[in-house]
């Protein structure tokens, strides 16, 4: 098996994802690109004295996703020659690379963030306004500024505010518009925090928010 399908959303346990000689990795994606899927994700994680290059097809029109695998040690001979969707992943790759980027002298896996933001402001028209969620540390830089203002994007970011909204929200609490202990739908003990966290993570069903009770 070159590659393992899921449907999108879909759990998937990564000791299931193949691991092929670098020569069919390649190929294999090569070839998926030709045939129309989509090269969604493209990154590495430390294993040991290599690295192990993971890569994320997607068919769009049946919602499913490919994974496969390979391990390098060193370098490789890039996809970008032959798959140009590679290419901003590979860049990241080569940017977090020991030879570039070093941390303690260890290989620093690249996620593709900035990728995502790329496809954001591309797909963006002219003077729209670009809303990015979730966290991004200090450490992130890419992020294609000039592309960007030659749009004359807007930009709106930031953690949330919290001290702009917690008035409001306790007093909704204040007077029973909003009961929080409502909202969560599992109670753990402190001790589990770990396999609440995968059940979390698993997406299994009525998770929706948790608690972490301590110990008597």
């Amino acid at each position: 098996m070159s590659a393992i399908t899921v449907y999108n959303a879909c759990a998937l346990n990564f000791a299931d994802v193949p691991d092929l000689p670098v020569s069919e990795f390649r190929e294999f994606l090569i070839g998926a690109v030709k045939q129309g899927d989509r090269l969604s994700a493209l990154f590495g994680m430390p294993s040991g004295n290599s690295v192990r290059l993971i890569a994320v097809l997607a068919r769009d029109a049946a919602g499913t996703l490919s994974i496969l695998s390979t391990e390098v040690f060193g370098s490789y001979a890039s996809i970008t020659t032959e798959c140009m969707q590679a290419h901003w992943f590979e860049r990241e790759i080569a940017a977090n690379a020991p030879e570039t980027a070093t941390q303690d002298g260890r290989w620093k896996p690249g996620d593709a963030p900035s990728q995502a933001l790329r496809w954001a402001v591309e797909a963006l028209a002219k003077a729209g306004t670009l809303s990015i969620i979730g966290v991004y540390p200090p450490t992130m830089e890419g992020f294609p500024i000039g592309m960007a203002m030659n749009k004359n994007l807007t930009l709106n970011m930031g953690n949330c505010n919290h001290r702009k909204y917690i008035p409001h929200l306790v007093e909704l609490v204040r007077t029973g518009a909003v009961v929080p202990s409502e909202l969560i739908s599992q109670v753990e003990h402190i001790e589990d925090a770990v396999d609440a966290y995968r059940a979390f993570d698993q997406r299994q069903s009525g998770w929706m928010k948790v608690e972490l009770a301590p110990a008597a």
